[in-house]
């Protein structure tokens, strides 16, 4: 007897692991969806918009179907970079860049493109791909 409690008790606690689990998957699958639809609103590549929150495309792809979990400085990067409120990108909360209706993506505009943003800036990001400048001739 005491076996079957432990049976049914182990599925209980697991379904609700799993409720929990499936939960938090949905969130992150919806937030996805919800980045992927204001990029394309505003007309940027997966690798445009990886290159302006200093991802790579991947990571970008993999968020975009819920399969990466974003830091909460990296919520404000898309949505500096997509030109909405960052609750705009949460589930839960009205999309204000839904493409049916009149509304703009948001106050701030549409996101610069590469080739407007500072030299220097643009330098920077060159360079992080890429890594550090470093000689690889002879030492004489």
């Amino acid at each position: 007897m005491d076996t079957l409690i432990q049976v049914a008790l182990e599925k209980f606690i697991n379904s609700k692991e799993t409720d929990a689990v499936k939960q938090r998957n949905a969130f992150y699958t919806e937030f996805g969806r919800r980045v992927r639809l204001a990029r394309e609103h505003v007309g940027l590549t997966q690798g445009a918009l990886g290159m302006w929150v200093t991802l790579s495309r991947t990571s970008v792809t993999n968020i975009e179907k819920g399969r990466q979990k974003v830091l909460l400085h990296t919520l404000c990067s898309f949505a500096e970079a997509l030109s909405v409120e960052p609750a705009a990108l949460l589930p839960g909360n009205p999309m204000a860049f839904a493409g049916t209706t009149s509304q703009s993506i948001g106050s701030k505009g549409s996101p610069r493109p590469a080739a407007t943003r500072p030299a220097a800036t643009r330098a920077k990001r060159k360079q992080k791909r890429k890594g550090p400048l470093i000689s690889k001739g002879k030492k004489g």
